[in-house]
């Protein structure tokens, strides 16, 4: 007759099966938390031998337990301490449970207590809209910060309190258009009846509109005193009102395409559109044209440095180019993103530039360059496609649209 092993010895293949799936499973997705979240030339090489370690102690148990353990036990084995087979799965469970928690908090709860690669990366807040958010901008008091969302609907938020003030629906569809006056506590926003809308940020109430354009406004900027206030419109001219009357200045024309992004330079003696492979630059408040730079695609979004002497072009190509204003000439160019790059901002030091836009398909990235030499410094990964991005006036920080919400990050 056959002698009975002891419980101790019998089979333990379903154990070990399982012990051996969550094994894999949880070691791959610690390697993809640990990539996610380290940063440097080593990060591939740490993350390796960590997940490594993970999946080795993991197959010196399933070892263990093969050789005999009791499903109840713990043993001291070789000098090794090994919990009973029962308790390393429900660890391993319980981990398998905590990672889904992660990866449900990372994809609908961004930058939560349980978003860890986005907070260690330094997302400190998310603030949803019911609608894709085209626009984000900052107060110059950093008091306020406002957006706009694609169904016309234009929102306020407190800073400090990071709630929302107001909510007002202005009229027709948004493009990114919003901007705050460095000086008088205006809100200006372009609409698609070809009209600008200025605004009290406090309240939402309508102070002023400025009129002339036949089509859709996509872009507006305040002059750095705060007189005067520009927008680009699909009409293919740019047109510029004086704040306090609301009379028209300038009437830029010749432009081949929409003029889809407008800044002025920080002395205001310089304004710039945005248009198809193009931006033109115009002296003020003469309004002579001053240059032209060609750019490789569709320009999307168009910076000054603080100090007036470069530009930035952002396009759907996915590069930035920056030039040297003065002495009309190419710098160099950043291949920022493989899809487009859709918004562009200096910091307020001038020693970074911030580019944010669609990496993928549907995937959005913010990416840190030294402007010194074109260096990337450090790559941010919001929850879904970016739109428009503003540095907080300290340079701190920086909001980030993605789709439905905008995201707050602590720049390091």
């Amino acid at each position: 007759m056959q002698a009975q092993l002891p419980p101790s010895t019998l089979p333990a293949r379903p154990r070990t099966r399982l012990l051996t799936f969550l094994g894999v499973t949880l070691t791959l997705q610690l390697y993809d938390m640990l990539t996610a979240i380290l940063d440097g030339p080593y990060a591939t090489a740490i993350a390796l031998v960590i997940a490594g370690g993970f999946l080795a102690g993991i197959l010196f148990i399933r070892r263990q337990i093969k050789q005999g353990a009791a499903p109840n036990t713990a043993l001291m084995l070789n000098g090794f301490y090994v919990p009973s087979a029962r308790t390393i799965l429900l660890i391993l469970v319980a981990l398998e449970i905590l990672w889904i928690v992660m990866i449900v908090n990372h994809n609908a709860l961004p930058c939560s207590w349980l978003d860890i690669s986005r907070r260690v990366d330094g997302c400190i807040a998310s603030f949803s809209h019911a609608e894709p958010v085209t626009t984000v901008s900052v107060s110059p008091d950093n008091a306020l910060f406002a957006t706009t969302q694609l169904d016309g609907t234009v929102q306020v938020w407190s800073m400090a309190e990071k709630q929302i003030l107001w909510s007002k629906n202005i009229g027709g569809k948004l493009g990114p258009t919003l901007a705050f006056s460095p000086t008088d506590h205006l809100l200006a926003a372009g609409l698609e009846d070809g009209t600008v809308q200025l605004m009290s940020p406090a309240t939402g109430a309508p102070i002023r509109s400025l009129t002339g354009a036949t089509d859709s406004m996509l872009s507006v900027a305040f002059s750095p005193d705060g007189r005067l206030v520009a927008a680009g419109s699909a009409d293919k001219t740019v047109r510029v009102w004086q704040v306090a009357d609301g009379g028209l200045v300038n009437t830029f024309t010749g432009l081949h395409e929409s003029a889809g992004t407008v800044a002025f330079s920080p002395d205001g003696t310089l304004l710039a559109a945005g248009e198809h492979r193009a931006v033109w630059v115009w002296s003020m408040p003469s309004g002579t044209l001053y240059t032209t730079f060609k750019h490789a695609s569709l320009t999307e979004s168009i910076a000054f440095s603080p100090d007036g002497t470069l530009l930035a072009v952002g396009g759907w190509r996915g590069t930035v180019d920056v030039w040297n204003v003065r002495g009309r000439e190419a710098l160099y160019t950043l291949h920022a993103m493989s899809e487009r790059a859709s918004s562009v901002a200096f910091s307020p030091d001038g020693s970074t530039i911030a580019v944010g836009g669609i990496a993928q398909i549907v995937a959005g990235e913010v990416g840190l360059w030294r402007v010194e030499d074109g260096q990337e410094l450090q790559t941010l990964r919001p929850r879904s496609y970016v739109y428009s991005i503003a540095w907080t006036p300290d340079g701190k920080q920086l909001l980030v649209t993605s789709h439905d919400a905008v995201e707050l990050w602590n720049i390091k």
